[in-house]
C-alpha cells in the first residue's frame, strides 16, 4: 500500500480498514488493556498485603507469599506457552521430570504440612487465609499477563 493511501485508510472508520490493520489495532488495544488492568490489580494486591496484619513484623512474610505467587505464576505460564517447536520439546522434557519428582516425592512429604496449612478452622481465623488468597491472586495475575503476552504477542512462527 502506498504512503498516501495508508494515511487515507487510517483516517477511515475501523470497519473500512484492511483486515491486517484492524487486527493490529485490536491487538494493541488488548495489549494495553491487559497491561493497565494488570497494573491496577497488582497495585491493589500490594496495598492489600500492606493493610493486612497487626504490626510491621508481618509484612515481610506476607510480601514473600506474594512474590512466590508472582514467580510461580510466571514459571507456569512460561511452561504453558512454548514459543516454538524446539522450546516445546525442551519444556516438555523439563515438565515430565519435574512432574515426576513433585508427584512422587514432594507430595508424600508435604501431605501433613498441607493438611495443617489448609485446615478450615485455622485458615480463615488468622492471617494465613489472607496470605493464601494473596498468593493465589498474585499467581493468577502473573499467569494471565505472561500467558497473554507469550501466546498472542511474542509467539515465534515456524
Amino acid at each position: 500500500m502506498e504512503t498516501e493511501n495508508l494515511a487515507d485508510v487510517q483516517s477511515l472508520d475501523n470497519k473500512n480498514l484492511p483486515k491486517e490493520v484492524r487486527k493490529k489495532r485490536i491487538s494493541n488495544y488488548n495489549l494495553l488493556a491487559t497491561a493497565v488492568s494488570g497494573a491496577i490489580v497488582g497495585t491493589a494486591l500490594i496495598v492489600m498485603a500492606y493493610l493486612v496484619g497487626e504490626d510491621r513484623s508481618i509484612y515481610p512474610t506476607t510480601y514473600s507469599m506474594c512474590i512466590c505467587g508472582y514467580i510461580l505464576g510466571w514459571i507456569v505460564a512460561i511452561i504453558s506457552t512454548p514459543m516454538n517447536k524446539t522450546d516445546e520439546d525442551k519444556i516438555g522434557r523439563f515438565t515430565k521430570m519435574t512432574g515426576t519428582f513433585l508427584t512422587g516425592y514432594l507430595l508424600s512429604k508435604f501431605d501433613k504440612i498441607l493438611e495443617n496449612i489448609l485446615d478450615p478452622v485455622k485458615v480463615f481465623s488468622s492471617i494465613a487465609g489472607v496470605r493464601i488468597l494473596l498468593f493465589i491472586c498474585c499467581f493468577g495475575l502473573t499467569f494471565i499477563m505472561v500467558y497473554y503476552y507469550r501466546e498472542y504477542k511474542w509467539r515465534i512462527k515456524e
